[in-house]
């Protein structure tokens, strides 16, 4: 029997995570960052401090986004980035000489990838592609260095919604069928998976980024501060949403928050004292077109799955689905009496690779398996 090795990818729009086997060896932003004057690279948690505080010289990526490659080169040089990273770091352990040889690559993809990049994607990760970065790679010839950083030997692309419904801890092989909710950075996918196979899917564009931007521009427009995309993105997780009736809204001591940022009148910093429920205003409008995404799937749904719905209820996988109390608040929106979060939503993509990892012999050979669980 080969000793099969297997990569697992998660394109996310935020965060990109790969698992080697079975270990996750890298979880991190994606985004990547170049400078044109040294040839340094920057990547992860490191390029993403430097996001909104780059010179002139050096250059900011982010390659996904809305649940699309926006910029396929840069992906590709990132991913190319996270494999000299991985190989330097365990070169005397798991990544010796021969380590791609049996190799197999599972490919978490986006519901809108289109199909040209899904084969640039492949040949990328085949060592077939090499980067071209303008005004960067006309200087340095990284990327020509290390293309065999990457030779898989096989590629199996698989859409995220299947395998967020795996990790979720749910069986997508039987008939009765699985209502989900995938709520990311860039997209909402909402679906009905049933005999393993997607019957009823759609996305919108708004997700936890779109969440983050409303609540950036809200307080731009009517109270004069500007904030970085990370504030208003703590700012949404510490005020969540407020369940009218509910206990721990009514226990809530601190119902204000005080947001530090620039103020647009006379450029200094500033701080200003809001109510959270002003907030949480701007938060329910925002996933607003979430809830109807959700009620189009339920209405196009076939009769024999509407039981299910009402008996299972939904399930939210996705870093957004940690917002609070957005599974009580989806509950009453939908009429649904279960609306679940999965463990760990924001690795349920990656967690549902795991099944595979059982069964990476098949994966090698046949590239496509259907486990009996």
């Amino acid at each position: 029997m080969k000793n099969v090795n297997m990569v697992s990818i998660d394109l996310g729009t935020k965060n990109l995570i790969i698992k080697v086997n079975d270990q996750i060896v890298y979880d991190q932003p994606s985004i990547i960052v170049f400078d044109t004057e040294s040839g340094q690279v920057f990547i992860g948690e490191e390029a993403l401090h430097m996001r909104d505080k780059t010179p002139a010289s050096k250059i900011v990526r982010e390659p996904l986004a809305n649940g699309v490659i926006s910029d396929v080169n840069a992906l590709i040089a990132l991913l190319t980035e996270i494999f000299v990273n991985i190989v330097q770091v365990n070169n005397k352990k798991s990544w010796k000489k021969g380590f791609w040889k049996n190799s197999v690559v599972l490919v978490a993809i986006p519901s809108k990838i289109y199909r040209l990049d899904e084969d640039v994607l492949k040949e990328s990760l085949r060592g077939r592609h090499v980067p071209r970065i303008p005004l960067f790679s006309e200087k340095f010839n990284r990327y020509e260095y290390f293309t065999n950083i990457m030779s898989a030997k096989k590629i199996v692309i698989m859409p995220a919604v299947k395998l967020a419904t795996i990790g979720a801890g749910v069986s997508i092989w039987d008939s009765q069928g699985v209502f989900l909710l995938d709520i990311g950075a860039g997209t909402s996918d909402c679906s009905i998976i049933a005999t393993g196979d997607i019957i009823i899917q759609d996305s919108i564009t708004v997700a936890g980024n779109a969440i983050d931007n409303d609540i950036k521009k809200y307080l731009e427009e009517m109270h004069y501060i500007s904030i970085t995309r990370e504030q208003a993105e703590n700012i949404k997780i510490e005020v969540g949403l407020n369940i009218e009736g509910r206990e721990d809204a009514a226990k809530e001591i601190d119902k204000q928050i005080t947001i530090y940022g620039k103020s647009l009148k006379t450029g200094n910093p500033t701080k200003i004292i809001l109510e959270k429920t002003e907030i949480q205003k701007i938060i329910i409008e925002a996933i607003e077109p979430i809830v109807d995404l959700a009620k189009s799937i339920i209405l196009r749904s076939d009769a024999s799955f509407a039981r299910i719905i009402q008996e299972n209820g939904l399930i939210l996988t996705g870093g957004s689905a940690l917002l609070k109390n957005i599974d009580v608040y989806l509950s009453q929106r939908l009429n649904l009496e279960k609306v679940l979060i999965a463990p760990e939503p924001k690795h349920a993509v990656i967690k549902g690779t795991e099944i595979f990892e059982m069964y990476k012999n098949d994966l090698y050979d046949k590239e496509y398996i259907r486990p009996s669980r």
